[in-house]
C-alpha cells in the first residue's frame, strides 16, 4: 500500500503478487485487488477490470472475504466509470451500499463519493450527487475517513451553487479549509 501511494508500481506489484499467492483466500483476494489497483495506476483499465471481476466472482464466506469482494466491486465501479459506463457504475455502487455492513465505513464512504462522482459526470441530477456526498459529510463514522471526507466537502463546495445554495457551498469550503487545510482538496479551492 505504501509503495502504491508512493507511485512505486514495481514494488507494489511484487508485494501484491506475493499476497495473491498466499494460501488464505482473504489474503489472496487482497493481493488480487492490489494488483488490479496497480494496473489502474498504469491506465490498464481492462486488465484491472478482469482481476476485479475475478475477485467478485469468488465464492466468499468469511466477513473478511466479503470485505475483499466489496473492495473489488468498488474497483469494478471505478473501471466502469473510466469506460464511460456511468449507469452500470452507479448500479454497482448502489449494490455495494446495500451489501455493506455499517462497520465497513471505508467502503461505504468511498462508495458514496464515487456515486456522487458518477452522478455529476452524467450531468443530470446534481441534487442526487449532493445527497451522496452529504452521506460522507454528515454521518460521523463516514466522516472519519479524512481523505474521502475532504473530497466530499470539496465536491459539495462546487455543487451547492448549481442548485441555488451558494451559501451552503461556502460553508463546505470553510469546513474543508478548517478541517483539512493541507489536503490536496483544500489546495484545489484556491
Amino acid at each position: 500500500e505504501v509503495s502504491l501511494l508512493a507511485k512505486d508500481t514495481t514494488t507494489a506489484d511484487a508485494a501484491f503478487q506475493a499476497l495473491a499467492e498466499c494460501p488464505w483466500l482473504d489474503t489472496q483476494l487482497a493481493g488480487k485487488n492490489g494488483l488490479a489497483r496497480v494496473l489502474l495506476t498504469s491506465n490498464n483499465v481492462a486488465g484491472a477490470k478482469t482481476i476485479f471481476d475475478e475477485v467478485v466472482a469468488t465464492d466468499v464466506k468469511t466477513p473478511a472475504e466479503v470485505t475483499r469482494k466489496l473492495q473489488a466491486m468498488l474497483g469494478q465501479a471505478r473501471c466502469l466509470q473510466l469506460n464511460g459506463k456511468l449507469p452500470e457504475a452507479i448500479a454497482t455502487l448502489e449494490q455495494i451500499i446495500e451489501q455493506s455492513s455499517s462497520d465497513e465505513t471505508r467502503i461505504l464512504a468511498e462508495a458514496y463519493v464515487k456515486q456522487g462522482d458518477c452522478l455529476v459526470a452524467t450531468g443530470k441530477n446534481h441534487q442526487d450527487a449532493i445527497m451522496a456526498y452529504l452521506h460522507v459529510d454528515v454521518i460521523p463514522m463516514l466522516a472519519q475517513q479524512n481523505d474521502l471526507h475532504a473530497e466530499a466537502l470539496y465536491q459539495l463546495s462546487k455543487l451547492w451553487g448549481t442548485v441555488g445554495k451558494a451559501a451552503r457551498g461556502a460553508e463546505a469550503s470553510a469546513k474543508l479549509e478548517q478541517l483539512y487545510p493541507k489536503s490536496d482538496w483544500a489546495k484545489k479551492l484556491a
